[in-house]
């Protein structure tokens, strides 16, 4: 889906205070990362939980493709996070280079909600790619996203593009490129927003 269908929707809901809250997939990333104090945030969008993990003490590096939805950020995070926990950049999976990912020593996990569904499968396999670049031995990857059981059930955005996704694909697919599955779950009550009930997969990579 191209940058100019992103930036004019994050335009419309980045003021919605309703959709800055976290995910629940963000409290439950945060419960079992309390020994990790960096992380990358592959498809932040308007911001949600790259603010609940800048404000509950992790230092965030958020990337996303939206130029619309990233000077938003920033605003955001110049008026309301003076210490400067989370530093927003575009970056397009498959167009931008790795190098422009710039992170420090320390040990860190990738986060990734509802973003790999957004990707053709030529770009999941290179984000599966980036991940096994990005990551240390020991460290994890933590992703959700929609499933093939998905597609029939309602959405609240229904014109958003899906790559709905087989996990046992997505698993063989990372682990082809050294990240070992270590934790999944799916179902419906994970995601939920209005009638959007969204049957996801909820999974953990670790980089051996």
């Amino acid at each position: 889906m191209s940058n100019t269908y992103w930036n004019t929707f994050y335009l419309s809901v980045s003021k919605k205070a309703s959709l800055r809250h976290p995910s629940q997939f963000a409290i439950f990333v945060y419960g079992e990362t309390q020994d990790t104090n960096n992380m990358i945030e592959f498809g932040a969008g308007n911001g949600r939980d790259s603010f609940f993990f800048g404000t509950h003490g992790k230092k965030v590096l958020a990337l996303d493709a939206s130029d619309s939805a990233m000077k938003d950020n920033k605003d955001f995070a110049d008026e309301n996070m003076p210490n400067n926990s989370i530093k927003f950049q575009r970056f397009e999976v498959g167009k931008d280079d790795l190098e422009k990912i710039q992170i420090n020593g320390e040990k860190k996990f990738i986060y990734a909600r509802f973003f790999m569904h957004s990707l053709e499968d030529t770009l999941l396999k290179e984000f599966a790619f980036l991940c096994s670049q990005l990551l240390n031995s020991g460290e994890e990857l933590f992703v959700e996203y929609r499933t093939k059981k998905d597609e029939s059930r309602s959405k609240v955005f229904d014109n958003h593009y899906r790559n709905y996704i087989n996990p046992e694909d997505l698993k063989s697919m990372f682990e082809d490129r050294g990240l070992v599955n270590t934790y999944h779950v799916e179902g419906i009550g994970f995601a939920k927003y209005k009638d959007d009930d969204a049957y996801v997969a909820r999974t953990i990579f670790k980089k051996t």
